[in-house]
């Protein structure tokens, strides 16, 4: 109880600094998620720290300027509420990665049509049969994206997440939970774009549907509720991967969905 009371009087100091930041673009806060965790939780949310970058293979892109036929503005969260406005709570399970991606496919297929309505694709499925990946721990980006494209995953009610809680994974399942069948589901292709090229290779990325982004998260993210985040207090916790719904040019800013570019 002492130690949790102590961890409060940490965040609320933190908390403190943030709010006198002078034109702070986003609005810091305590969050329920961030006050109901013990120090030891929040140390298991961060491990490991410092995790190496996946090693991005870029593609050579010809245009030199931002095409014209690129809107200004794109939210897919506005446009499609129907398809993109799910998001799963990882709890122990650190592979960002495989969350991300999944969501993906379940979003874009959603928004092509391919499914009648939004499918959850199982994260679990994917976290099992990798082989080449690590479960829960972190794993390299390509070994995902590579078994998502070539092997695909099951429906979410075929194999429902249960390592969120446990933070462990099983064997690779041959059948359902409830002892079915399923065919997986895969896509086609990705395409990786790194941060040294233009900002409008996202954007044009974007204009075909959501992107898989790979970010760094500082301890002053832990406090964001709202408004344009900007890092600008804080040291360095983890990479992750999130998912960017939307951007507008016209304030500069990226919409991003605590969720590359996927053709489904």
């Amino acid at each position: 109880m002492l130690a949790q009371v102590s961890l409060c009087i940490v965040l609320q100091q933190h908390l403190e600094i943030l709010q006198n930041i002078p034109d702070l673009t986003w609005t810091p806060g305590i969050s329920l998620f961030l006050a109901s965790k013990s120090q030891v939780e929040l140390d298991a949310l961060f491990t490991p720290k410092g995790a190496p970058l996946p090693r991005i293979h870029s593609q050579n892109i010809e245009s030199k300027q931002r095409s014209k036929e690129v809107p200004d503005y794109i939210d897919w969260s506005k446009t499609h509420p129907e398809c993109v406005n799910v998001v799963r709570d990882m709890k122990n399970c650190g592979s960002s990665q495989v969350f991300s991606m999944v969501s993906i496919l379940s979003d874009l297929r959603c928004i092509q049509k391919k499914d009648a309505k939004r499918v959850q694709y199982s994260e679990q499925y994917v976290l099992n049969c990798n082989y080449g990946g690590s479960g829960c721990e972190y794993t390299g980006d390509r070994s995902v994206f590579d078994f998502v494209m070539t092997q695909g995953t099951v429906p979410d009610s075929c194999l429902q997440l249960t390592s969120d809680y446990t933070g462990y994974t099983g064997q690779c399942p041959r059948l359902c939970d409830d002892g079915s069948f399923s065919d997986t589901t895969t896509f086609k292709e990705y395409l990786e774009v790194t941060k040294d090229k233009p900002i409008f290779q996202m954007e044009s990325a974007l204009a075909a549907g959501p992107i898989s982004v790979l970010f760094e998260v500082y301890e002053d993210f832990m406090f964001y509720t709202g408004g344009i985040y900007q890092h600008k207090y804080g040291n360095f916790l983890i990479f992750h991967r999130g998912e960017i719904v939307g951007y507008d040019e016209r304030r500069r800013r990226r919409v991003l969905e605590d969720k590359i570019l996927v053709r489904a």
